[in-house]
């Protein structure tokens, strides 16, 4: 316990020396870097580099970047578990930028320092219209060439939760028509979001083999999902951190959005429906009604229509002809 607290007060420090030395940082450069790009990314190394070499020696957070990180005009689709993957990459690169609300050209000194080095502001719902832009300036000569960083899944994901890969990251690789580096990573292990503890270990980041340009929308999310997420999972054993397995048919949930599902290996046995009851002819004998569609056992594999498992199947039965009774004859 006492352990825990020393080291929950020296995350409390490291908090508070973070945040002042981005203030710090972003003052002592703003004049140099209105006027220069190269300035706005010293400031912006300079903040990252304080930032990694404190959480060594304050908190006990080691960093190691492997593989070998792009210098070309590439896209970069990360894993996204904490605030500190994001300085990692970015310090790994050299001319990082991110796509950003366009509010947030308004804020105090970040603003402007997006703006000068090359962020992609972007309106509500046009997306598209602002990555072209991009593209086109930097063809005109009017913007440097840079290193796009995105987070396929949408957010930050904790280790242990499994979240999709968001369809539009398959339009922007289309859109920019430039290899995408994927970016493993374990961070989230040792610098959890929302969360003021952090934990000594070796945080690490991974750039892997780039994919080519060209590949089609569906294939290069599947590469991309598959190549980050088990590489991140290789990276946080480790640290020895065991990935909680996923129950087949289940689903996780973060954020809102339904994760990918893990598929049985063998498919349930098919259930029927019961048949409607038997409706009386002339002669007294009783004759049964045919089994309408939603009575044939389905396979739920297969079926089109099937609902998704743990949600309510409603049901739609062939109503019964049979006169009803007279509630006062049942008295």
């Amino acid at each position: 316990m006492i352990r825990y607290g020393f080291q929950w007060l020296r995350s409390l420090f490291y908090s508070i020396s973070l945040y002042t030395s981005m203030f710090v940082i972003g003052i002592a450069f703003f004049p140099f870097a209105l006027f220069s790009r190269r300035a706005a990314y010293g400031a912006c190394h300079a903040f990252c580099g304080y930032a990694i070499w404190s959480a060594r020696w304050i908190v006990g957070i080691k960093t190691e970047v492997r593989g070998t990180p792009p210098t070309e005009e590439c896209m970069i689709a990360a894993k996204h578990q904490s605030f500190f993957d994001i300085i990692v990459i970015f310090n790994a690169v050299p001319r990082g930028k991110f796509i950003m609300k366009r509010e947030l050209l308004f804020a105090p000194v970040l603003g402007q320092y997006a703006w000068r080095i090359g962020c992609v502001p972007v309106d509500r719902g046009k997306r598209g219209r602002a990555v072209m832009k991009m593209v086109a300036d930097v063809a005109t000569g009017m913007q440097s060439p840079g290193q796009l960083i995105i987070y396929p899944q949408g957010t930050r994901v904790a280790p242990g939760i499994r979240a999709p890969y968001k369809v539009g990251t398959g339009v922007l690789y289309e859109q920019l028509g430039q290899p995408c580096y994927p970016v493993a990573a374990n961070v989230g292990l040792f610098w959890p979001k929302r969360a003021v503890m952090r934990t000594p270990g070796r945080a690490i980041v991974e750039f892997l083999e780039p994919i080519p340009a060209g590949v089609d929308k569906a294939s290069f999310l599947s590469t991309l999902s598959r190549q980050v997420e088990d590489r991140s999972i290789e990276l946080m054993a480790e640290a020895g951190f065991e990935m909680p397995p996923l129950e087949a048919g289940g689903t996780q949930q973060v954020g809102g959005a339904r994760s990918l599902r893990a598929r049985s290996a063998s498919s349930p046995a098919p259930t029927s429906t019961p048949t409607p009851a038997p409706t009386p002819t002339g002669d007294g004998a009783e004759t049964p009604m045919p089994p309408d569609e939603t009575s044939v056992a389905r396979d739920p594999a297969i079926a089109p229509g099937n609902p998704v498992p743990g949600e309510p199947e409603v049901e739609v039965g062939t109503p019964d002809p049979r006169p009803k009774k007279n509630d006062a004859s049942e008295r």
